[in-house]
């Protein structure tokens, strides 16, 4: 998942600048049809969609998988070719594109498992 702009800086700022920086509570996991970029565009709107709060284990070799489903019902028709995490407060954290498209239907569900978001750093 791509690191966005907000997260990049905060992180920078925790490292080099002593400012002290967490996210609170579980990641909000939003769908995208496009690449969300460094901001979290593209975002699937219509419907019942709405973001999903997920649950993610500790961290190991600069690597995070989440430990409990996303399930996003009510969706608007949409082929969606991304997803991204947003903390509590609404910042755009990260994005990355899905292994393959998810075509829905009006009124659809999509259901991401366990173990199928996975955070990396470089």
């Amino acid at each position: 998942m791509s690191k966005s702009t907000f997260l990049g800086n905060k992180q920078l700022d925790a490292e080099f600048n002593s400012v002290a920086f967490s996210v609170t509570g579980d990641p909000l996991i939003s769908l995208h049809t496009g690449d969300p970029g460094t901001t979290g565009a593209n975002e699937v709107a219509g419907g019942s969609y709405a973001r999903q709060a997920t649950v993610f284990g500790a961290a190991a070799a600069k690597s995070v998988t989440n430990t409990s489903a996303a399930v996003f019902s009510g969706m608007p028709a949409a082929v969606v070719t991304h997803v991204g995490a947003w903390s509590a407060a609404g910042d755009f954290l990260r994005g990355g594109e899905l292994n393959e498209s998810i075509t829905v239907f009006l009124s659809g569900v999509i259901t991401l498992g366990i173990g199928e978001i996975t955070a990396t750093e470089a």
